[in-house]
C-alpha cells in the first residue's frame, strides 16, 4: 500500500470537560476545514459543550472514473455503482480506514472511551465511515452514513470474522443511514441495500428515508443527526449508562 499524507486535522475542542468525541468525516470534493464551518454555523460546538469535533481531510486523488480529474477523495472511484458491482479502490479504502482508525485510537489513548465516540460523515464520508465502524477490533457508540452507502456490500459479506468486528460485539455499535429519495449521486435503493447488508451482519440499524430530498445536508437530516448525537453521546454520561445498558 503506497504511502499518502492526509492534510492537517481540524478540530473543534469542547468548551466544557470533555468526554465525548464525534469524527466528522466530509465527501469527494470537500474539506474538513469546510465542515468545520458548517458544524460552527449549525451551533453544535454550543449544542454539544463537552464533544471535541474532529474533522480530517481526505488526499487529493486522480480519479480513474473522471480522467484528468484531481480532487479530494477517500479513494479513487472506479466504477459508477460503489454498492453491489464492479471493481473497488480496496486499497485506498484500507489505507483511509486505517488513517480514521487511527485518528480514533489517537482519542482512546487520551482517555475518552470507544462508548463516548461516534463517527459518521456525508457521501463518501459516510461510506468510508460505515466501512471503518464495522472493520475495528471494538465498538464505537455510533456510526452514521448521511446520503451515503456501505461500500462492495457482497465484498463485506464475504469477509472472515477476523476481518469485522467481533460478533459478540456488534449490538453494542448503533448505526444510523439516512438517504433522500431523490439522491441523482448516490441512489436511494444504495442505502436500502446498505442497512439490509448491516442488519444480516448483526448490527443494529436506524434507517431513514428523506421524501423528495436529494443530495445535500437539509433540515430534517440535519436535526435527525443532532439528536442522534445527542441521544448517544449525551452530556450526562450516568443518563447514559441507564439509556444504553
Amino acid at each position: 500500500m503506497s504511502p499518502i499524507d492526509y492534510p492537517p486535522v481540524e478540530v473543534l475542542e469542547p468548551s466544557e470537560t470533555h468526554t465525548a468525541t464525534a469524527l466528522i468525516i466530509h465527501g469527494m470534493g470537500d474539506t474538513g476545514q469546510a465542515w468545520k464551518n458548517l458544524v460552527t454555523e449549525w451551533n453544535w460546538p454550543a449544542r454539544f459543550p463537552h464533544i471535541r469535533f474532529i474533522f480530517p481531510s481526505a488526499p487529493v486523488l486522480d480519479l480513474t472514473l473522471v480522467p484528468g480529474s484531481r480532487m479530494s477523495s477517500w479513494f479513487d472511484v472506479l466504477t459508477t455503482n460503489d454498492v453491489r458491482g464492479g471493481t473497488h479502490d480496496e486499497a485506498g479504502m484500507a489505507r483511509s480506514r486505517l488513517y480514521l482508525q487511527s485518528l480514533i485510537e489517537r482519542e482512546i489513548e487520551a482517555g475518552i472511551p470507544p462508548s463516548r465516540i461516534v463517527l459518521g460523515g456525508f457521501s463518501q464520508g459516510g461510506a468510508i465511515s460505515l466501512l471503518t465502524g464495522i472493520s475495528l477490533p471494538f465498538a464505537l457508540r455510533g456510526v452514521f452514513s448521511l446520503c451515503g452507502y456501505l461500500p462492495m456490500i457482497p465484498r463485506v459479506l464475504a469477509l472472515s470474522e477476523t476481518e469485522l468486528m467481533p460478533a459478540h460485539l456488534r449490538q453494542d455499535l448503533a448505526i444510523f443511514v439516512g438517504n433522500g429519495t431523490n439522491d441523482p449521486k448516490i441512489k436511494h435503493p444504495w442505502g436500502q441495500w446498505s442497512a439490509k447488508a448491516l442488519v444480516t451482519m448483526g448490527y443494529k440499524v436506524d434507517f431513514r428515508s428523506y421524501l423528495r430530498r436529494g443530495h445535500r445536508m437539509h433540515p430534517p437530516i440535519l436535526a435527525n443527526i443532532a439528536q442522534w448525537i445527542d441521544l448517544r453521546i449525551p452530556l450526562d454520561e450516568e443518563w447514559a449508562d441507564v439509556m444504553f445498558s
